[in-house]
């Protein structure tokens, strides 16, 4: 029997799409093959903004992926102006006019996007608005409430944005200079946040982050050892301090806060001795521990280290 689209199953067009540009895909379910569009439909993959409206029309961009999860819509456009008209075409719905599960959009350097705007990107999954600060304020953030992810690094957000964010499950607001401990406490039950370099943040917000999974405290030089103490539970954290600051308010003391559920800790230019680093071997989960510029730490420290399984050292 000869293998035509009509007799190749659905697993194996599956396969087959995995492997075509998303031009050929999109010529592809022009074709009226109901074991080819079915394959199309189900199938995770990524596609780029050039791709669409030119190609397609906004209904036919819609069908096609009425049923994908899972999309990944990069948008690196400089100084593109985005029109409300392309946000709404680019962000693809179901039959219920909702974002389909599981769709990560990120866009880079996206100056022009507004606080209206936003709302095109409501019930995302993800979000990514790397350097997008010029025109977004506040308010802006109301549209995302429910969000799961949200990177908004080098952002104007300030504490009154994250009381929109309540529930969220990860979120990336480093060098976001206006957050202070008060905006920490609308992030009570957060799985995974990055704060570095977050330079009001203190031993007080930490409070409000107990439970924590993933926490990135890299140059926030007003955290001590009191401050860690609301984290004891915490699965990774990292307490990076650049070449130029050292962060003595970090010693083995706060080190000892750390409970057994610590799997990775990366840590620099800070004020940790051999009593440090023999602690840090007594924990049972600790599998990756990265430490640099800690000059009080001798030869014989790191032997205490040694059963750590995966560990990187500088000096």
């Amino acid at each position: 029997m000869d293998l035509t689209l009509d007799n190749l199953p659905e697993d194996v067009l599956t396969v087959i799409f995995l492997n075509l540009t998303m031009g050929d895909a999109i010529s592809l379910y022009k074709i009226r093959n109901k074991n080819l569009r079915s394959a199309i439909q189900k199938t995770k993959f990524d596609f780029f903004h050039q791709f669409m409206p030119k190609l397609i029309t906004v209904t036919q961009f819609r069908s096609i992926f009425k049923n994908a999860i899972g999309i990944k819509i990069d948008l690196f456009n400089g100084t593109q102006t985005f029109t409300d008209s392309d946000l709404e075409c680019i962000i693809p719905k179901n039959l219920y006019g909702e974002p389909i599960k599981g769709i990560r959009v990120f866009l880079d350097h996206c100056n022009t996007i507004t606080d209206n705007q936003l709302k095109y990107f409501k019930g995302v999954h993800t979000l990514e608005l790397f350097g997008c600060k010029t025109n977004i304020s506040d308010i802006g953030w109301e549209y995302l409430r429910g969000i799961h992810t949200l990177k908004i690094a080098n952002s104007n957000i300030t504490d009154s944005g994250l009381q929109y964010l309540r529930g969220i499950h990860t979120l990336n607001i480093q060098y976001c200079a206006n957050i202070t401990d008060t905006g920490l406490q609308y992030l009570r039950g957060i799985r995974a946040l990055n704060i570095d370099s977050c330079d009001n943040i203190t031993d007080t917000g930490l409070q409000y982050l107990s439970g924590i999974h993933i926490l990135n405290i890299n140059n926030c030089l007003k955290i001590t050892n009191d401050g860690l103490k609301y984290i004891n539970g915490i699965h990774s954290l990292s307490i990076l301090n650049n070449s130029h600051f050292c962060n003595f308010n970090i010693t083995d003391d706060g080190l000892k806060h750390l409970g057994d559920n610590i799997h990775t800790l990366k840590i620099s230019q800070c004020d940790i001795t051999d009593d440090g680093l023999k602690y840090l071997g007594t924990l049972p989960n600790l599998m990756h521990l990265n430490y640099w510029g800690c000059t009080n730490t001798t030869s014989i420290g790191r032997m205490y280290t040694k059963n750590i399984k995966h560990i990187n050292k500088f000096f």
